[in-house]
């Protein structure tokens, strides 16, 4: 089945949130990290950063099924492999 030029620009948009948000939880993860090292008391920082991640995730995981859900058959095993590739 080949997919439009409307769908394949749609799932390109998905891909590219996905990776958006995938850059942002590296960088929550690295700043936590700096935090627990600095400041290991600060627990409301690390809440918030905590907090952060989990949306992120969230939203992480509801645009790999998009993906998933709009990508060709031919691509599935790629696109289940790529969504694991979470920080």
């Amino acid at each position: 089945m080949n997919m439009s030029e409307k769908e394949i620009e749609r799932l390109a948009r998905v891909c590219v949130k996905r990776g958006g948000n995938l850059s942002v939880m590296t960088k929550l993860m690295y700043e936590a990290e700096g935090l627990l090292e600095a400041e290991p008391n600060n627990k409301k920082q690390l809440k918030v950063i905590a907090d952060s991640l989990d949306q992120k995730l969230k939203l992480v995981k509801s645009l790999d099924e998009e993906v998933i859900e709009t990508c060709n058959v031919k691509e599935i095993v790629k696109e289940i492999e790529d969504s694991e590739n979470v920080p």
